[in-house]
């Protein structure tokens, strides 16, 4: 999985994941499809969200994903479009927490989840 880093409407710079976080972009089911979302909080850092885990990263332009940190879907699992925001941040203020949402249960569920990413200091 690539990802690219985008200013003003360009792509300034595009690096691969690293293989480490290949089980947590990975959905539980163990399809071969990897999913992640990326966001930043109120002081400009960025997170990748998967189906797994919340991972921050270690660079001001999001390119070095640190440690994920796992998520509690209290026993949920995403299923095929992984995890997607709840509502578009384009146009939007930046905030230290995000809403999701993500099929579970065979499609007859959508799961409601608030992640929280600014982390205390």
């Amino acid at each position: 999985m690539r990802h690219a880093v985008m200013e003003k409407g360009r792509v300034t710079k595009t690096v691969e994941l690293p293989d480490a976080l290949s089980d947590t972009l990975r959905l539980p089911s163990g399809a071969d499809q990897l999913y992640c979302r990326i966001i930043q909080d109120t002081a400009g850092r960025f997170y990748l969200i998967t189906p797994r885990a919340l991972v921050p990263c270690d660079s001001t332009d999001g390119t070095k994903p640190g440690t994920p940190v796992p998520l509690d879907l209290k026993g949920h699992e995403p299923e095929y479009s992984g995890i997607a925001l709840a509502a578009p941040r384009g146009g939007t203020p930046l905030a230290d927490a995000v809403d999701c949402v993500f099929p579970a249960d065979k499609g007859k569920k959508v799961v409601y989840i608030r992640v929280t990413l600014k982390q205390a200091d």
